[in-house]
């Protein structure tokens, strides 16, 4: 029976064709300009966080940044305004609404299958903090009402 001894040259020659740290991904690509340089891709599985006083930085994935208005009502105003911040988040989101008269607005938190998680709420000042703490990571919805009609909507990602 012949026997096989594993010399260093034959591990030597075998790890030269491995492939380590090694991601399937569907996209990527390099950034530069004179402030830095960044490099990306899209499909990897998100592994950890770095956070300091002014950035945040996500290794493994491109991370999502979207603001999406789903719904509008022709009949609300053309000065009614309002902003959702910071999305997407971790912990709480701010609700800010730029009207004289709070009384008659409202506001209702969904998951991403349109299931209500919240009871309708009202909306008694300008500047409204919702929590997500007790929310696992998922996309949800923000319906803003008026006088119990939804005049629109915010789609919210909570990492």
């Amino acid at each position: 029976m012949p026997h096989f001894t594993f010399s260093p040259y034959f591990i030597l020659l075998f790890s030269l064709f491995g492939f380590g740290q090694h991601a399937v991904t569907t996209s990527g690509g390099d950034g530069s300009n004179t402030d830095g340089k960044v490099s990306y891709s899209i499909g990897q599985v998100f592994y950890q966080t770095e956070v300091n006083n002014t950035h945040t930085v996500s290794q493994g994935v491109q991370q999502p940044f979207e603001i999406s208005v789903l719904q509008v009502d022709s009949n609300v105003k053309s000065s009614f305004q309002v902003a959702i911040y910071p999305n997407p988040t971790t912990q709480y989101v701010t609700l800010e609404l730029k009207e004289n008269q709070l009384d008659a607005f409202q506001f209702q938190l969904f998951d991403g299958s349109g299931k209500a998680i919240s009871k309708e709420s009202p909306i008694m000042q300008q500047q409204t903090p919702i929590s997500f703490d007790s929310l696992p990571s998922g996309v949800y919805f923000v319906t803003i009402k008026n006088n119990n009609h939804p005049i629109q909507t915010f789609k919210i990602i909570k990492k």
